[in-house]
């Protein structure tokens, strides 16, 4: 097997940012899931989210609670190897009888399958302090 060595690209950090983008459009926790390890985790407030079901589920509860857009701003990508490391702000957009944005820091740890492609391995979220 040949050896990888390339690091994560920002075009590669792109595409997965367009395809979070497209689940949360097409309300599909299915495909947003897949952009994660079968035993990837989804970190939020200290709450983990653990493994490929629960995260779709969780996703899915977003989208019934209006969850329908979200804007990130990557701040540093750091990448070694087959790991990558994103730090950034996102702002998350809920939509019902009063509508919601939440803004958070996140920092995301990916890993390079031995396929190539690139899947989030924890994905942890807090809630930024009000400016």
């Amino acid at each position: 097997m040949e050896a990888h060595t390339q690091p994560y690209t920002e075009t590669e950090l792109a595409e997965v940012h367009r395809a979070v983008v497209k689940a949360i459009t097409e309300r599909d926790p299915e495909a947003f899931s897949l952009l994660y390890e079968p035993d990837g985790a989804l970190i939020y407030n200290g709450t983990v989210i653990a493994g490929r079901e629960a995260i779709r589920a969780t996703f899915n509860d977003w989208l019934n609670h209006g969850f329908c857009e979200q804007q990130v701003k990557v701040h540093a990508l750091l990448s070694s190897g087959d790991i990558a490391i994103e730090c950034g702000t996102a702002v998350g957009v809920f939509k019902g009888a009063v509508d919601t944005v939440s803004t958070s820091k996140y920092t995301i740890v990916h890993r390079r399958q031995p396929s190539g492609k690139w899947l989030m391995v924890w994905d942890a979220w807090a809630p930024a302090a009000s400016d």
